[in-house]
């Protein structure tokens, strides 16, 4: 090996070295805001105290985030990835019909937000109208998932822009499950079985109340 070959595998792909210290400086700050989140109304939270429960200097997080919004949008993202994580996690578990899975995975979304009061805060809370205008995309990635895994149980037919329909029933679930955080502090059992209705209602204007599943003629 020569000595130019011998150097060039001595020394690390710095630009490579540098991403991974800010992904890992990134989930990091993620984790402190996520906690400060679940502790703390949003408007308790600055710069400067994710900072200090990262145990950073207050210039690293700037690099990131120029203002604390800035942070909650990055959450309130990663929060959206969590639900379309969800969503793909239950493809093993054959439901009876498409109303039984939308209305499952309605209930088991309300089972993470009452799991986890950051969620709560950042997406049913008095932030809700701004960080979902700015995370129109997350959302249509959970619509999407769900579309993934519709697809993947029943023989669905024919439906016009189905992602936008179940990004609408989303919107409905999520205004409902707002009112009740409100007024509750939480999503209660019947305000989550009233958004589970209002979503299958809503896409019963364009489904089928039987449709076959995967591997059946005629759905039974």
């Amino acid at each position: 090996m020569s000595t130019a070959q011998h150097l060039e595998k001595e020394i690390p792909d710095r630009p490579k070295a540098r991403r991974e210290r800010g992904k890992a400086r990134l989930q990091l700050l993620m984790a402190a805001t996520d906690e400060l989140v679940s502790e703390r109304e949003l408007d308790e939270i600055s710069l400067q105290h994710i900072a200090e429960r990262a145990r950073v200097p207050i210039s690293s997080v700037y690099h990131f985030f120029p203002n604390r919004e800035a942070a909650f949008f990055q959450l309130a993202r990663k929060y959206l990835q969590d639900f379309e994580q969800l969503s793909e996690a239950t493809l093993n578990s054959q439901p009876d019909s498409w109303q039984s899975y939308i209305s499952e995975r309605v209930m088991a979304s309300a089972d993470y937000c009452n799991a986890k009061p950051g969620v709560m805060r950042l997406l049913l809370g008095p932030y809700f109208s701004e960080l979902r205008r700015d995370n129109v995309a997350g959302i249509f990635s959970v619509a999407n998932a769900r579309v993934r895994a519709l697809n993947h149980f029943f023989r669905m037919p024919e439906v016009d822009d189905l992602a936008d329909k179940i990004a609408t029933a989303i919107a409905l679930v999520d205004g409902i499950q707002s009112l009740s955080y409100a007024m509750h502090g939480k999503v209660t059992t019947h305000y989550a079985e009233e958004s589970a209705r209002a979503a299958v209602l809503y896409l019963r204007s364009f489904l089928p109340d039987v449709i076959p599943v995967q591997g059946t003629d005629n759905g039974c």
